[in-house]
């Protein structure tokens, strides 16, 4: 297959990881669709969306690899999945170079000169690795849309922060792979698996970028088998999610922190019901 990385920044770990899989398993890239880093609107949305605090910490845990802010444990997984693969590159201009794949900066990832890409390219299928929300007028041009894999157990958990939401209603946190449409996590469900557990709540959310990268590489590996068994969501199940604030972020820490050594026991397994959220 044809297939395009999205990348929502020019140091993201997680893209470097996914096109270097799919290289190593056959698989030809035939770009990497990245969103420029350093822009007002984006800046705006972040600081509306986060606050200042948690906009720096990942500024400085992310783009600057500073491992002494409380996000480090983000990065530290996939950094280590990194150095295991022997991949000593750390930015996507620097691989994209190196291994002859397109580079595509964009403003945003619904550019109509990401759209002129997909067509004369004849992309079979985009692997989100962030960049924001993908409209129809970039998913309708490739043969299969986009895969995406979300960090929560879909369709009950769609949104933001999904992993500490599922906690703080005690649940066990999933990845789901699934195919974006024009909703909020309401594609068709492809796979689904817990995600590693720890007992910090940032190395969870770093535990799922591999989680990520790894289910991502394996239903690639298999996608048409995956396709022809996969189910689409009722678009009116579950609930949809947004940032959660940090007095509820310590309240989930302090419950992993306190019920660590027996979280397979108090954490529901289960599938979620909608009762639960009422």
């Amino acid at each position: 297959m044809k297939i395009v990385v999205t990348a929502g920044y020019n140091k993201s770990l997680h893209a470097l990881a996914l096109m270097n899989n799919m290289q190593k398993n056959g698989h030809e890239i035939v770009g990497c669709a990245q969103i420029k880093t350093f822009q007002v609107q984006r800046l705006r949305k972040y600081l509306k969306q986060y606050g200042w605090k948690t906009v720096k910490a990942k500024f400085r845990s992310h783009i600057l690899a500073d491992e002494n802010t409380y996000l480090a444990n983000e990065t530290k997984p996939i950094k280590k999945y990194l150095k295991n693969k022997k991949i000593s590159v750390s930015n996507i201009s620097s691989y994209c170079k190196n291994k002859n794949i397109k580079h595509i900066k964009l403003n945003t990832i619904n550019d109509k000169k990401f759209e002129d890409f997909l067509i004369k390219a004849e992309v079979d299928l985009i692997v989100y690795a962030g960049g924001g929300i993908i409209r129809n007028n970039i998913i309708e041009k490739t043969k299969y849309g986009v895969l995406n894999a979300h960090s929560g157990w879909l369709p009950f958990f769609r949104g933001m922060n999904v992993i500490e939401w599922a906690l703080l209603y005690g649940f066990r946190p999933y990845t789901t792979v699934h195919l974006i449409d024009a909703g909020i996590d309401t594609g068709r469900i492809i796979f689904k698996e817990p995600i590693p557990l720890a007992s910090d709540l940032y190395t969870i959310r770093g535990n799922a970028t591999v989680h990520n990268v790894e289910l991502i590489t394996k239903i690639v590996n298999n996608f048409s088998s995956y396709l022809n068994n996969s189910t689409p969501q009722g678009k009116k199940d579950g609930k949809q999610f947004f940032v959660m604030h940090n007095r509820l972020k310590n309240i989930v820490s302090n419950y992993l922190e306190n019920n660590y050594s027996n979280i397979n026991t108090v954490l529901k397994a289960e599938k979620p019901n909608e009762l639960n959220f009422k």
